[in-house]
């Protein structure tokens, strides 16, 4: 196995394997050379990422059991923090392997997501490739092409990865007029392209992932005000289903019964207090997923008295 001793030994032995269209082993021997602390330019990272994901199927597989996916991951995390890298081929990039960015692994689809909070635009036209528009017809699942069943998977597995709302700033607080403006555009392009429902559901769902006020309150006074403005069963409805979602998986020993349910039934109706006088469709959608944890934890509680009787 190829090891380069500085970073002109890697650009030489990366081109090398370029040429005789080896992008798999390209990306390894990078790899190894930046933690050999052999400075490797984002833009060879990018070359290198590109040729493989391009390659042709029949190809990309014979060769798919030499291509380490930490090692993808860790490439891009090394684009996502790099200084002058190009935005727009970096989202092109991150779109060819959604498949392989996990957040788990901290390697999340970073330059998609801010292209979504940044041009709603862009999360208008991934719903358009997931979701068939209310003016259209059904369309019969063997007219669906492979390559469109591809990109309304990417679509989709984008669109439920987004853990942060637009307009978040970095130490956790929203602005107020980039998330009004955001939502308006995407709620009026969605409207128009009859899409509205689905939208307002994954804004709500989006919603979730906001962060709390200082003084504990949650969510956010600007989301919250928000969902007052926009009155729309639709996306308290996604609000609802997002924070369900957001508890992902747990685990509980045998005799715990619902403790952890009660918790959050407490949490979620301290939130509803909270919201209760200027907030009331928060407030009413912090009560239902108080009042459906509550009847979680009362049949956690009678599985465990049942158990207890035997």
């Amino acid at each position: 196995f190829y090891r380069g001793k500085d970073s002109k030994d890697i650009e030489y032995a990366v081109s090398k394997l370029l040429q005789y269209q080896r992008p798999d082993r390209a990306i390894d021997v990078i790899y190894m050379g930046k933690h050999s602390k052999c400075e490797v330019a984002p833009t060879l990272i990018m070359d290198v990422l590109d040729a493989a994901a391009k390659l042709p199927k029949k190809a990309a597989e014979a060769q798919a059991n030499h291509r380490d996916v930490y090692a993808i991951q860790d490439l891009f995390k090394t684009l996502q923090n790099s200084e002058g890298v190009d935005e727009q081929r970096l989202v092109s990039l991150e779109w060819a392997y959604l498949g392989l960015l996990d957040e788990h692994h901290g390697a999340a689809p970073k330059t998609l997501h801010a292209a979504i909070q940044s041009d709603p635009k862009f999360f208008v036209q991934l719903l358009s490739w997931v979701f068939r528009s209310k003016n259209e017809p059904k369309k019969s699942p063997d007219s669906i092409t492979e390559q469109e069943q591809a990109v309304a998977r990417n679509a989709y597995n984008l669109l439920t990865s987004l853990k942060q709302i637009p307009g978040a700033q970095q130490d956790g607080s929203v602005d107020s007029k980039k998330l009004s403006e955001w939502v308006l555009q995407a709620r009026t392009l969605c409207k128009e392209s009859g899409r509205l429902e689905v939208c307002d559901t994954r804004i709500g769902e989006m919603f979730a992932y906001a962060s709390a006020d200082p003084d504990g309150s949650w969510p956010c006074v600007t989301v919250r005000d928000t969902i007052e403005r926009v009155k729309s069963e639709a996306l308290e409805h996604g609000f609802d289903i997002g924070i369900y979602n957001k508890r992902g998986m747990h685990s509980k020993s045998l005799t715990e019964g619902g403790k952890q349910e009660h918790d959050l039934a407490s949490q979620y109706s301290g939130h509803a207090d909270k919201c209760s006088l200027r907030w009331p469709r928060t407030a009413a959608a912090l009560r239902r997923v108080a009042t459906s944890y509550e009847r979680e934890a009362q049949l956690e509680d009678e599985k465990i008295e049942a158990r207890l009787e035997r």
